[in-house]
């Protein structure tokens, strides 16, 4: 989910600076096909992420007075993540919507539902009811972060796919 969350923070904060534009209501874009990388620390393997196919449409709202504002993104991508030790490799269909709102304070929630990749380093494993790794939710999740970009908290319902465990092999 913070890949999606890092990407519409960017495209946020462009339009929080463009402002007359925003102002006449929510700026729509689709999102674009991505690559990223997981080193070992995730699944004790490097992992990547290829993203084969999105239809992902995402709203970005203007600031209200408080500063506060919020981004929707809805849609479904096609995603292939693989073991890059053993090339041991599955295909995800991610889909649902991602609402994230954006304190006027700096502070971040992301609430997903769907089916929504989220990982957690071991450094943010305390925070994370998931512990370290690389996971689908199918359910909902939901990540809080401090004004300083840290996890703070990242919790879900539904059913959890330990994603590093499939790629074992």
């Amino acid at each position: 989910m913070r890949r999606l969350v890092g990407l519409l923070a960017a495209i946020g904060l462009l339009l929080a600076v463009a402002g007359p534009v925003a102002a006449q209501g929510p700026e729509r874009f689709w999102t674009e096909e991505t690559v990223q990388s997981f080193g070992p620390e995730y699944c004790g393997f490097p992992v990547e992420l290829v993203d084969t196919f999105s239809a992902n449409k995402a709203l970005v709202f203007p600031p209200d007075v408080d500063g506060n504002s919020r981004l929707i993104a809805s849609g479904a991508i096609k995603s292939t993540v693989t073991n890059l030790d053993s090339e041991a490799a599955t295909d995800v269909i991610l889909g649902g919507k991602v609402t994230v709102f954006f304190g006027g304070d700096g502070s971040v929630r992301a609430v997903g539902t769907g089916t929504i990749f989220v990982w957690y380093s071991p450094a943010e494993a305390a925070a994370a009811e998931t512990g370290a790794g690389l996971f689908l939710v199918q359910g909902r999740a939901t990540e809080q972060y401090s004004t300083e970009g840290v996890l703070l908290e990242a919790d879900y319902t539904g059913r959890l796919v330990d994603l590093c465990a499939e790629l074992e092999g």
